[in-house]
Parts: structure tokens; sequence; C-alpha cells
């Protein structure tokens, strides 16, 4: 249990300068006093030590018909500056911390949040016995969510305090939870209870002027909402303990409370081993989740890898950005953009990264066509590599990378039916598992395809290919064939998240094309610069990327190298080799408009050469003159 402070001591509030002391080390640095002045170090100090106090008032206080243990997050996680402190009181019956329902306090730079958590079943040391005990007991607290009597559900909606926000995920602003917030604890409840609801929570936000408005009465808010809740908290950690078999006696008891596990539920946990800091606590208030990267993975990180001289690409910071938030956030991926735009570069930079961060085991590059079938994708029956005429189960390209954590990499996705050829495929996009129609032929079992965090499907009677969280497909697709997107199921396109890589300014059309010619003397260069440059004027009809340019250059200074002089000739080449496929499906008006900008360029000789391309190629009926 935790030791309360002296009577004197329990006048707890929190200020505006708490806050601001947080929000000095949003970037987390070395708790040294070379980093940190000894007036911040005795600040933070305080801010863990008034929340530790309240989670022991709050244990004692609440109504709660429950034995409740009291958490604190540690002063210096893996010795460097936190970037919030929290304390929560969690039912003493749950196998684990991270497995449990809880109450938390949160003073962050934002000012205080306080909420009910759910558990994402993730933590940073547990042995497995242990591990296993609590995911058997998470599996049957997310049935009880979904199935919580209306009694109670009334009981708690009522008591909820005004202002009250149903977020999918702690930890964020009020502006940041508005927009994604559910309107009621029904909605709020379904979510809960899927394995995408770990780290939802019912929270009550105050920014920092209001958290010193309210002095002594955060106490307060923290106990009220414990209450509210109560009865919820109540009836789910002790159907969930009944339905498992866990008992508190199950497990080895930890008798110093701060080396207890302290961590708020949320997604997978570091594997990192939690250090000891100067309060000889444990750190386990370092939530990294063990499905991201355990190196630098930044948007500067990736835009140093894109602009390296293997890639070459220098594209918008925001694309650098968007690229690494979603991956972070556990989406897969499609780049849209123009042809050249350097979409598929920039998804094997991001793999590379993702392997230097130990993120992935590299990455396996496949190109989608319109025969595709769940057979090349997930899989199927093939003859059996030990020759005995027997068939056996082949995985396809994608059931293959995600086995081995490898990240897939599909470019022009829009050149395969999605819907015939991922199949069962999409219900692990959309984040469950499935059983498929095959069976291991050395076990017997059937097939199963288990998100890591899945506990439907065990091994005892499958046979099981687990998914990693950290998996992702980064997939590219032609900005003119959006369309197709629409033919994606609303549950698919949740999982994706669709960046936009779009043609960067003249500058970048200079820098590639200068690139891809750079071998040839300056005269050459300038003569095919000019070239190129008239050939920009076809964007106006259809956005072309910089990498198109850029190949146009190189085949420029070899067409170019003996008979200087032959521009009209290479102009037609230049657009009947890289530029006529990516006017497919081109109408008339725009084919004619076309045919209007080239006329001038490609000269007598080649012109009706270029007429019977346009006609026979695109289909474009130009009108006699």
């Amino acid at each position: 249990m935790f030791v309360l402070a002296s009577p004197d001591e329990q006048s707890i509030s929190f200020t505006a300068a708490d806050c601001l002391t947080l929000g000095k080390y949003q970037q987390r640095v070395p708790w040294t006093e070379s980093n940190v002045s000894a007036e911040d170090q005795a600040q933070l100090r305080s801010i863990r030590s008034r929340l530790k106090i309240l989670a022991g008032r709050v244990e004692q206080e609440s109504s709660i018909d429950l034995p409740l243990t009291p958490r604190v997050s540690v002063l210096n996680p893996n010795g460097k500056t936190p970037t919030d402190y929290w304390s929560c009181i969690v039912p003493a019956s749950a196998p684990h911390q991270a497995f449990t329902l809880q109450v938390a306090l949160i003073i962050s730079p934002r000012g205080a949040e306080i909420c009910l958590c759910v558990p994402s079943g993730t933590t940073q040391k547990m042995d497995a016995s242990l591990k296993a005990v609590g995911r058997s007991y998470l599996s049957f607290l997310r049935a009880i969510l979904g199935d919580l009597p209306t009694s109670i559900r009334q009981e708690v909606e009522k008591s909820l305090p005004d202002g009250i926000r149903f977020a999918r995920s702690w930890r964020q602003s009020p502006h940041e939870v508005a927009d994604t917030a559910f309107e009621n604890l029904d909605d709020w409840l379904a979510f809960a209870a899927t394995p995408e609801g770990g780290g939802a929570s019912v929270s009550l936000y105050f920014d920092p002027q209001e958290l010193e408005q309210l002095g002594e009465g955060i106490s307060d808010h923290f106990v009220a909402l414990a209450n509210a809740v109560g009865p919820l908290l109540s009836y789910c950690s002790d159907r969930a303990s009944a339905l498992s078999g866990f008992s508190d006696q199950s497990v080895p008891s930890v008798d110093n409370e701060d080396e207890k596990s302290s961590e708020l539920p949320g997604p997978e946990s570091s594997s990192t081993e939690p250090q000891p800091d100067d309060d000889g606590a444990v750190d386990e208030s370092e939530i990294v989740d063990a499905w991201k990267p355990s190196k630098p993975f930044t948007a500067d990180d990736l835009r140093q890898r894109a602009e390296s001289s293997t890639h070459d690409l220098h594209l918008d910071e925001s694309v650098y950005r968007a690229l690494v938030a979603a991956v972070l956030s556990g989406k897969h991926v499609i780049l849209t953009g123009p042809p050249g735009t350097a979409k598929t570069t920039l998804a094997i930079a991001l793999c590379e990264l993702a392997e230097s961060a130990d993120w992935c085991e590299g990455y396996t590059m496949a190109t989608a066509t319109a025969d595709w079938t769940t057979y090349e994708t997930v899989g199927g029956l093939a003859p059996s590599p030990s020759g005995d005429g027997t068939l056996a189960f082949r995985p396809g390209q994608v059931v293959e990378a995600a086995q081995s954590n490898r990240w897939l990499v599909i470019d022009e996705l829009n050149r395969s039916n999605l819907d015939r050829a991922f199949g069962q495929f999409f219900t692990v996009l959309s984040g469950h598992s499935v059983a498929l129609p095959y069976s291991d032929p050395v076990s017997g079992h059937r097939i199963v395809l288990r998100q890591s965090r899945d506990s439907t499907y065990g091994r005892g009677k499958n046979h099981v290919i687990t998914i990693d969280p950290s998996w992702r497909i980064i997939a590219t697709m032609n900005v003119f064939d959006k369309t197709l997107l629409f033919k994606m199921s609303y549950a698919l396109m949740r999982r994706f998240a669709f960046i936009e890589v779009s043609a960067p300014p003249m500058a970048g059309y200079h820098r590639a094309w200068r690139s891809g010619m750079s071998s040839a003397p300056p005269e050459l260069q300038d003569a095919i610069h000019d070239v190129l440059q008239n050939l920009t004027a076809l964007r106006e009809i259809r956005e072309i990327g910089p990498a198109v340019f850029k190949d146009m250059a190189a085949f420029s200074q070899e067409f170019l190298r003996f008979d200087d002089s032959a521009h009209e000739a290479l102009y037609f080449q230049l657009f009947y080799t890289f530029l006529m496929p990516q006017f497919e499906s081109l109408d008339d008006f725009d084919g004619r408009r076309l045919y209007a900008l080239l006329t001038p360029l490609v000269g007598e000789v080649e012109r009706p050469h270029l007429r019977s391309a346009l006609k026979n190629v695109l289909g474009i009926n130009l009108a006699d003159e």
C-alpha cells in the first residue's frame, strides 16, 4: 500500500507552472543537472509526489465496492525526463495493470485529464505464464464490456460529470478528441470491447488555467469520476476474475509497490528492460509500443534517407511527416499521386528505414496485376515439396511477407481487382484473425491467420500464422485511378492511410532531369533542358511527375549524342516512349488539346506519326483540319 503523507501535506493542487515545467521536456533528455535544472528537478519530483498522494486518497475515499491498488508513474523513465506524470487506481484482483480497467489522473503540458482507461494487454516486463493469464483475463473483460447490463450502463451514464468525453484514446487534447469522440456511453463501450479499443477512455479535461483555478478541487473531481464509473469497474473486474479463473494469489506478490508494473493501458509496450530511477522505483511509465521501432524513426530520419544519393528524392516535408505518422499509428499506407512522383522509391526508403530501426526484417516487392486472385496473395494448394503427389498449402505473396515480417511494397495496386485479389486477407487488414479453408499437411490442423494480440484462435487445434502488429503494406496507386478507392470496403479503408505524393515545384523537375543527364556535355545538357521544359506544358492536361522527366533526360542524352540537331524526332520519341502511356483514357477534347501542344514541337515530318499514335493507340478522334 502507499503510505499517505501527513495531514499538513494533504491539501493537494496543481498549477499552470507545473504544466509549463513538463512542457519544457517534451523532447526527452537525460535526467542530469546539465539538462534539467535543480529547480525543475524539484518541481517534477513535487508533481509526482502530489499525484502519489492523490492516488492513495482516491483508494481510501472512493465508494467503489472493490479492493483497489494505487499506482504512480516513476520520476525519470530510463533516466530521462518524462512527457507527463500520472497516478491511478486499479482493481487489486487483476493479474496486472496492463490487463484491467483503471481510473487515472494525468498531468501534462495540456493540463489535466481524469479518465477511465481501457487496457490494451501489453506491458514492458512480465513472465510468460502471467502474460498468458492476463490475456485470458482481458479477452473476458472485452466480452463483458460489450455486454454490460443495461442497469449498470444507465447508472454510470447518469453519474458521469458534465463535460465528459467518450474518447478513442487517452493522452490527447480535447481538440484532438473532438472530431473522433463517441456521442454516448453505449457507442464507446461497443468500441472499447474490440481489440482496437485498447487505450479508449472516458475523459474529463482541464487546461492549465482551469487546473490552477480548481486548486484542491482536483481531488474531488478525481474521486467523483472514480465513483461514477465504480459500478462498471466493479462489475467488469469481478466477472473477468471469475470467468478467467484468476486469483491474486496465483502469482507471486511484489513487496515494493513502486516496483509493480505502473503502466497506463495502451498499445504494446517496449521490451526494453526498465531501469531504476533515483527514487528506487522501476521504470514502468515508459509507454513505448513493442510494435513501434526501438531505434530512431522520425520524419527527419525518413527525409535524410530519401534525399540520400541512393534515392535522390526531394519531397515536401509534410509527406514525410504524414507517412511516418501513419505507420506509427498502426496504419497500412496507400501512396497516391501522379505517375513519376517517386511513390515506389519513397515506399522503399520507408521500408529501409523500418529495417534499420529493427522494426521489420526487410521488404518484399510485388506488382499488382489484373490477374491477381487469392491464390497469388493469400495462398492455396500446390504440389507438396515432398514429391509424394499430395497437395499442400503454399502461402501467397502477402501471407509469406507477413509471416516473415517483411513489409510488402505493392506497386500499382490499382491494377488489381481488390475484392478478388485479397479475399480473406481483408479480414486480417481490418484487424481481426481469420481461419482459411486449408489444413496444415503435417498436423492436419486448419490454417489460421491470427493477429498477434488476438486470442480468438489458440494453437491447440489450429496451425497459426501470426501477423505481427509491426507488419505493414505500403502500396502505390495512380492518382487517375482513385475511383477504385470507392470499391474498397469501409472497414478496409480504415486500415489504410491515403497519402498524396504530389508533383513538386518546377525546381524539382529541373533537379531530376539534370541528374538524369549528368554525363552529357554542358551544351547538350542545355539543349535537352529546353526540350524537356517545353514538354512540361503537357502537364496542363495531365500531371506527370519528375521521375518520368528524369528517364526522358537519360534517353535524350543518348539519342542526341551523335546528332544533337534531331530535336523534332526526339520530341516524338519522348512522347511515344515515355509520355503516351500517361494519357491513357483521355477524352477527345483533351486529346485534341494534347495534339495542339505537340504539333509545333514534332514538326512536319513527325506530325503524321503523332496523329496515328493519338488515333490508333489512345483512341482520340482528331477532327480534320
